[in-house]
Formats: structure tokens, sequence, C-alpha cells
């Protein structure tokens, strides 16, 4: 029979597995994986948004305003066109580098459309991964800038 005011081991160890558990949680949901910022890079695509965009990519040493405005060019072009992505796991070729295979269907407005799978380059600089938009197939999106 338990006395009142002891606790059981088999409680005091549950509760240390939680919190643990949630502690964990908190910890991984800090750190971006190279998919998460693909999957943000091609939202901000899909939107037409060039700060999203710009925020979750790199384009070499050019300046961010001839970057802005290439981009700009690319989605005043696309304008029209509709993808849909589903990404498909992830591959890290270094600490800095990483690829995202992603299944990319085009024209997602027409019923018969494929899908094609495609490679997306990622570096990491500093602590956070960004889409290396130089190295993007040209076949992924109309009007890419280059």
């Amino acid at each position: 029979m338990n006395r009142a005011g002891k606790a059981s081991p088999l409680v005091v160890i549950g509760i240390l597995c939680v919190v643990a558990l949630v502690g964990a949680i908190f910890f991984l949901q800090g750190a971006e994986s190279p998919a998460t910022r693909a999957n943000a890079f091609l939202s901000a695509l899909g939107q037409g948004d060039v700060d999203g965009i710009l925020s979750t990519s790199t384009f070499g040493d050019e300046p961010v305003e001839s970057v802005r405005k290439k981009w700009e060019k690319t989605v005043h072009r696309a304008e029209f066109y509709r993808f849909h992505w589903d990404i498909k796991g992830s591959s890290n070729a270094s600490e800095e580098e990483a690829n995202v295979a992603v299944d990319m269907y085009k024209h997602a407005d027409n019923p018969n459309t494929t899908s094609s799978r495609v490679q997306i380059p990622m570096i990491k600089i500093g602590d956070k991964w960004f889409v290396d938009a130089k190295s993007l197939n040209r076949d992924m999106f109309p009007a890419l800038p280059r």
C-alpha cells in the first residue's frame, strides 16, 4: 500500500521523459532543414513574392538590387504560370551544401499534367540554408534569372 506524500518512481520517470520530449521538439523546431527552406522558396516563387524569394535564396555575389530586378522580371513573365511541388527528401553533400529532391508538376491547371523530378541546390550561409538560385535547372520554372 502506498503512503501519502511519496511519488512512485514510474511517475517520476514518466514526467522526466515528457519534459525531455518537449525540450527535444522545441530544440529541433529552431533549426530549419534544407527541405523547409526549399519549400519556403517555392511558396514565395508560386505567389510571386520577390521579398520571400530573396530571403530564401542567394544569387552569388551579385548586388541585391540587381538580383531583385531579375526576380521581378521572372515573376512578371511567369504571371500566369501555375505549378505544384512535392518535396521528396534532401541529402547533404557536405556541411554547407545539400540537394532537395522535388517532384514538380508544371502547368498545374492542366488535369493531365505529370511530374518531373528536379534537384534544388542548397547552400548553408551562417546557420541558415538558402536556395542556390544561380544553379537552378532552367526547366524548373520559366524565365529564371541568369
